[in-house]
């Protein structure tokens, strides 16, 4: 029994540390090796990631601006087809109906024109005076305060005009 304590003994002593270190210095090389190769896997994965996001933020914005486009061209539009519907004694007066070009639309007015004559001779200002200001021809203020045809949207700036001067 001596005898196998000291094989054993013996055994153990043969192992070289060296050896165990040069093991041990191999895995954990491999293991560096692998948790770098992860790494860069997950760089190229993050810059995938991030062109994606540059392509889809890019594309978001010609979207954007598209549709900025497109609703300022419908604007346009129905700003274009509002007066052309005035021009054509056509849309809607105070009940809120439309109303069809006809003997009885045309003696409709959708404003007083004595009001606004009124309303510049509160501000004694002259036609003249009111075309320098706002630039609205003479011959479309006095067709404005007769009761003539005009665009609702020249109706509209020659009515703010006048609130905003106090009339």
């Amino acid at each position: 029994m001596a005898r196998m304590l000291q094989d054993e003994t013996t055994d153990f002593d043969k192992i070289d540390n060296k050896e165990i270190i040069r093991k041990a210095q191999r895995l954990f090389i491999l293991e560096r090796a692998k948790a770098w190769m992860e790494i860069k896997s997950l760089e190229s994965e993050f810059k995938t990631n991030m062109v994606t996001i540059a392509t889809i933020q890019s594309r978001n914005d010609e979207l954007k601006s598209a549709i900025t486009k497109r609703l300022d061209w419908i604007q346009n539009e129905a700003e274009r087809i509002d007066n052309l519907m005035y021009e054509n004694n056509l849309g809607e007066f105070s009940d809120g109906n439309p109303v069809e070009s006809s003997s009885n639309s045309l003696h409709k007015h959708i404003v007083m024109p004595r009001y606004f004559k009124e309303r510049r001779r509160k501000l004694n200002m002259s036609m003249q005076d009111v075309t320098d200001k706002t630039k609205i021809s003479k011959a479309t203020i006095s067709r404005i305060e007769r009761g003539g045809d005009a665009f609702f949207k020249t109706v509209m700036q020659l009515n703010k005009f006048y609130s905003d001067n106090g009339a």
